[in-house]
């Protein structure tokens, strides 16, 4: 009997303690929370962390960026924090981030972020998680995506994903 790959139970055992320190490994490491050539200013963006975990990264952003609404998308709800602890701009919602996109979430965000995925990715085929990533793009936004290199254990943003990607598409 084939069996078959199910995110979401996969998902549910990572620890919210595990996901925190991924989280703080990354910001070690990149030295960032949005890469610098992203400027969010002050006028009120909609900033959306696919695969958001516990959404240690979309909280710290929001304290640092109070100005903006941020959402929250994972295959699981198992890591959010409590509705009660989020602050009023935060939001937190169940998606799949390769299966077809809702179209509440098509072409509204500013900024998208993702981390961490290469372990969901099946047979090396980005190009459906790709494809809804732009879908969720406005016009002149900003995709921003980072992986853990695990031979070397660092984390750094892929440098040729979008020219490997896009010529797929």
């Amino acid at each position: 009997m084939e069996q078959t790959w199910d995110a979401s139970a996969y998902w549910k055992e990572q620890s919210f303690q595990t996901l925190h320190l991924q989280h703080w490994i990354f910001n070690y490491q990149l030295g960032y929370l949005l890469h610098p050539q992203i400027t969010v200013g002050e006028k009120s963006l909609k900033i959306a962390d696919v695969a958001c975990g516990n959404a240690a990264w979309l909280l710290d952003l929001a304290r640092q960026h109070p100005q903006h609404e941020y959402f929250g998308l994972d295959i699981t709800p198992a890591h959010f924090p409590a509705a009660g602890n989020l602050p009023p701009n935060t939001h937190l919602h169940t998606l799949d981030a390769f299966a077809d996109l809702p179209s509440e979430y098509v072409g509204v965000f500013d900024v998208v972020s993702i981390r961490t995925i290469y372990s969901a990715v099946i047979d090396n085929n980005i190009q459906p998680l790709l494809l809804n990533l732009i879908k969720m793009l406005k016009p002149g936004a900003y995709l921003q995506w980072a992986e853990n290199d695990a031979s070397t254990l660092t984390a750094r943003a892929p440098e040729d994903i979008g020219k490997t990607a896009m010529s797929t598409i």
